[in-house]
């Protein structure tokens, strides 16, 4: 991969990964907190949104841009 492109395109996988990792982490401690269902939903349907958000602005930032790598 010596294109920076899809360097770039390849760390920005690996962080989103990490954020998912992350709210899922935290979606584990907000069961154990109480065994209630709805505050692990609730967490990890805001990390969903913010990475589902990110996505889509940098979709749309590539696209005003006209580089060819696609966001993830």
């Amino acid at each position: 991969m010596s294109n920076p492109a899809q360097k770039t395109e390849r760390v920005l996988w690996i962080i989103m990964a990490a954020v998912l990792v992350w709210g899922t982490f935290h979606a584990l401690g907000a069961y154990l907190y109480n065994h209630h269902w709805e505050r692990p939903a609730m967490v990890l349907g805001c990390v969903a949104a913010f990475l589902a958000w990110w996505a889509w602005l940098l979709r749309t930032k590539n696209r005003r841009s006209g580089t060819p790598n696609e966001a993830p």
